[in-house]
This record gives structure tokens, C-alpha cells and sequence, in this order.
């Protein structure tokens, strides 16, 4: 299992977060409204798997104190559709990872600004589409 991280609000990215975590009763006492970071963290030794799972409320002056963090993960999946300053976070985050980074978003002309800018994995799906389960085996790669 890969260290993933993942960075949004919104149905799309609840959707994607519920894929990947069997902590529903959590997820679904959550304010959809506010932006919230999950990261799932393994370390691996000769005898056991220790694996680390977060999920907090999360805002962009906070990921800014956490770049040293945001740096050990091999998958970043980002949702900024709903975020206010969707294309600051997105180049951070791609400044601060050391794996691969998806911007999954609904806006076609956004996708090209991020296409732009040098994130070279960029999904983009009809708007109100919020099933991204199928991403999560290559969250898990």
C-alpha cells in the first residue's frame, strides 16, 4: 500500500475518501461544506505493517505549516472544484509532493490551467459526477 493524501470538499471528494476508508460512521457526521484533509501513511518492517490514518479539517494557511509532512506521500489526489484558492493549493501541493499529484475537477477550463502549470495527471469528469472509486487501486499502488 502507497502513502496517499487527499485534499478537498464536496460530494467528489467524500465520495473518493468513503472508497478508500471503511470509517462511513465518521464521513458522514462531516460538514461537506468545509475542507478536510485524509491521509493513510504505512510503514513497513520485516514482521508487521503499521499503518497511520488522518482525518481532519484542514485549510490552505494549514497545509502551509505541514510541507515537510506533505512531502512522504507517494499519491496526492486533490479536489478543488470547491476551494477558494483551488489553483494556489493545487501548486503548492505539487510543489511539496514527491509523488505523482491528481487534480480531479468538474471545470474544463481549469483543467487546462492545471494541465498548464505542470500537474501532469488531471482528471476531468461531468459536472456532478461524484463516484471516483474507480481511482482507488492506484491509490493503493
Amino acid at each position: 500500500m502507497k502513502n496517499i493524501f487527499v485534499f478537498g470538499k464536496g460530494d467528489a471528494f467524500f465520495s473518493f475518501v468513503s472508497a478508500i476508508t471503511d470509517s462511513q460512521q465518521q464521513l458522514s457526521q462531516c460538514d461537506r461544506s468545509q475542507t478536510y484533509m485524509y491521509f493513510l501513511t504505512c510503514r513497513k518492517s520485516a514482521q508487521e505493517s503499521d499503518y497511520s490514518i488522518g482525518f481532519v479539517p484542514a485549510s490552505f494557511s494549514f497545509l502551509k505549516e505541514q510541507e515537510e509532512f506533505l512531502g512522504t506521500f507517494d499519491r496526492m489526489f486533490i479536489f478543488p472544484d470547491e476551494l477558494e484558492e483551488r489553483f494556489d493549493v493545487v501548486a503548492f501541493l505539487k510543489q511539496s509532493a514527491t509523488g505523482k499529484v491528481f487534480v480531479l475537477t468538474q471545470h474544463n477550463l481549469d483543467a487546462h490551467l492545471y494541465r498548464q502549470s505542470g500537474i501532469p495527471y488531471v482528471i476531468t469528469s461531468k459536472e456532478g459526477l461524484s463516484e471516483y472509486g474507480w481511482l482507488v487501486p492506484d491509490a493503493a499502488l
